[in-house]
């Protein structure tokens, strides 16, 4: 398996659990400091867009061919 399936993968199945996690509240943090409340799908979803910000940057730079 390839970094970009991996982290695909990994992207999908964090997108799965968002839905899931959709009413979980938590507290965010900030510094280290308790912040806003929110809830662990938010916080999920925050990974997804990063890493599949990522695999735009791998494809758009050629790293999907072998």
């Amino acid at each position: 398996m390839d970094l970009i399936e991996a982290a695909a993968n990994f992207a999908q199945a964090a997108s799965e659990l968002v839905a899931d996690h959709a009413e979980m509240f938590m507290t965010e943090q900030t510094y280290l400091q308790h912040a806003q409340p929110s809830t662990f799908g938010r916080y999920l979803l925050s990974f997804t867009s990063a890493v599949q910000r990522e695999i735009d940057r791998l494809v758009e730079h050629g790293m999907d061919q072998p």
